[in-house]
Parts: structure tokens; C-alpha cells; sequence
């Protein structure tokens, strides 16, 4: 492995969470020291995924507020420069519309708050978005100029990758040992971002995309139906925020040749689990009707019509041992 090369690959989670949303992610690695990422939430960690809950100063969102970072830091944290766009399949709500003009006054201005708003930051809640032009020209990166489904920052910023049996607190809990000369715990990055989706997704057949363009210029995009929801460019991944040390790992973007999965799963690691888990079946005593709703669901099947992958053979190869990246 080259150095700082790490790993990493891009993600698309059809429906997540409480089945609203869609998360589009990119898993890279060795991640960022802890003193490039959010200030720590001791009392209520999960808050982060409230989009303003966490009470500790500057939990809630990368340099929010804007003067207490800058004085406990002086240089930019996380990643710098991704692209959010609306999924304009939703319904638009007034009170969900931004203007360019106004964020901008805001960003210039500091955040004085310690969560960001749609007043005062972009859409995204990422207050180091890309917010200039997008394809046509009309719309910009990380403004929700219609009122629709928008992308937000993900809370989620990436597990720690430890040898099993490791006891370190940052592990998550893991069977097995090994000898200390082969113990490892490093943080992987999650660049990652969750948007809303349409009802369509239950009821009719809906397109999604990833467009995956490795090298220094290239970037990785999600789309639906056509609509770009997320984009990261190379840059971000390559160009890091650094402090005077330069402490910051530098990271090549993702190229490594890649499998393409397709799958539906629970994790009890994102708090999912069925009715009556560890106690009875699923229906338990059958007399509550939310429980026989959701056990009636089950299992649940997700459609899919068509897989398609196009490649640009004159830059590109394909295949698990490719000249540049022979298998070892």
C-alpha cells in the first residue's frame, strides 16, 4: 500500500434509517486526527444525528460557532468543498427556501449560533460546501433554491477499523485475539451526506446512479433520476485542511478496482432490531398492533429492474488485476 494511499470505496444506501432517507457515502482511510474533526459530545454522543440536539459548544456542526473554533483551532476542520443538490422530485415547502445572497452574508458574517439553521448556513449544514455553479448553470451547489428534499451533512463520520479482541474504547466490541505485534486501531472517514426521498421509492420504479471518475481530476457523483444529490471531487480528498504542522494525512482519491454489491440488511449497530428481540417472537403476545404491522412486513424484499455499468475504456480498465494495480 502506498503511503497515506488508505483505502476506501463509494457507497449508496437506498433507504435508511427510518426509511425516509437515502445516505451516499465514501469510506476512506487512514482518517483525519481528532483535531480536524467535530469538538466531542461527552453527555448525549448520539445527538449528532439530530441536527442541532447537541447541548456541548461546537458538537453540532465542523466550525459551528465560527469564532470558537477559530480560536481554539485557526485552520479549517473536516472536508472541504462537497456538493449537495436537491432531489426536486419532492414537494416543495416555502419555508425551505435559501437564497445564495443571504447565505453567503452569513458565512461572511460567522456563525454565532451553535447549530446551523437554514437561515444561516447552507442547506447542507456544512458550512465548507461548494456553493458555486452547477451543471446548468442555474442552479448552485448546496442553496435549496426550491424548497425541496435536500441533502444534510451525515453525523456519521466513520467507525474505527481494530484488530478482534482489541479492548482499546474507541473498538467496537470484537471476538478473538491477537498478538501484540499484530494490534491495529486507525479511523476511517466517512464523507457522507443523507437526503430525503420521494414516496415514489415505495411505489414506482425510481433510477439512482453513482458516477465513480478516479485521478487527481476525477470525483465521485449520486444521482436520481438524473438530479445530482452528492458529489465529492478529488480535491477534497487530496487537498485536506492542514495545521502548521501538517498533520493532516494526504489521501490519492479512491482507485482501487472494486466489487459493485447489492444487498438488503439490518444492523443492530444502527439501532435496528425486531419487536420482542431476545425476549419471544417477533409477534410476542400478538396483541399489539404496531408490532403485528411491522412483523407483518417482514421479510421485506427491495425490487430491482435493471443493473447497468457503463466504463470509459480510454482511461479506464476493468477487472481485479489491471496493469496498473496488479493483484498481489
Amino acid at each position: 500500500m502506498n503511503p497515506y494511499q488508505g483505502r476506501g470505496a463509494p457507497e449508496i444506501d437506498i433507504l435508511e434509517g427510518g426509511g425516509t432517507e437515502i445516505s451516499s457515502s465514501m469510506q476512506v482511510g487512514p482518517g483525519m486526527p481528532d483535531d480536524f474533526r467535530k469538538f466531542y459530545e461527552k453527555v448525549n454522543p448520539s445527538c449528532i444525528y439530530g441536527y442541532g440536539s447537541c447541548t456541548t459548544p461546537g458538537a453540532n456542526s465542523v466550525d459551528v460557532p465560527t469564532a470558537l473554533y477559530k480560536k481554539n483551532r485557526g485552520y479549517k476542520s473536516w472536508y472541504q468543498g462537497m456538493r449537495y443538490g436537491a432531489n426536486n422530485l419532492c414537494a416543495s415547502r416555502s419555508d425551505e427556501i435559501q437564497t445564495l445572497a443571504k447565505i453567503n452574508a452569513s458565512l461572511s458574517k460567522g456563525i454565532t449560533e451553535n447549530a446551523c439553521t437554514i437561515e444561516t448556513c447552507p442547506a447542507s449544514f456544512d458550512v465548507h460546501a461548494e456553493l458555486g455553479f452547477m451543471d446548468n448553470k442555474t442552479d448552485h451547489w448546496g442553496i435549496n433554491s426550491n424548497g425541496t428534499c435536500f441533502p444534510k451533512i451525515n453525523g456519521y463520520t466513520g467507525a474505527y477499523v481494530c484488530n478482534a479482541g482489541n479492548t482499546d474504547s474507541k473498538c467496537a466490541e470484537s471476538g478473538g485475539s491477537t498478538s501484540a505485534a499484530s494490534s491495529f486501531m486507525y479511523q476511517m472517514d466517512a464523507l457522507s451526506a443523507n437526503w430525503g426521498i420521494h414516496l415514489a421509492a415505495y411505489t414506482d420504479w425510481v433510477t439512482y446512479s453513482v458516477e465513480w471518475v478516479p485521478g487527481d481530476d476525477g470525483y465521485v457523483r449520486w444521482e436520481v433520476e438524473g438530479h445530482p444529490v452528492f458529489e465529492i471531487a478529488a480535491a477534497t480528498v487530496t487537498n485536506p485542511p492542514q495545521d502548521a504542522a501538517q498533520m493532516n494525512p494526504r489521501k490519492i482519491m479512491i482507485e482501487e478496482p472494486m466489487y459493485v454489491i447489492f444487498n438488503v440488511a439490518l444492523s443492530s449497530s444502527w439501532g435496528s432490531k425486531p419487536p420482542n428481540a431476545g425476549v419471544s417472537g417477533c409477534y410476542g403476545d400478538g396483541k399489539d398492533k404496531k408490532t403485528n404491522t411491522i412483523c407483518d412486513a417482514f421479510p421485506m424484499k427491495m425490487k430491482i429492474d435493471y443493473i447497468r455499468v457503463y466504463q470509459d475504456t480510454s482511461t479506464m480498465v476493468y477487472g481485479c488485476d489491471p496493469a496498473s494495480h496488479p493483484t498481489k
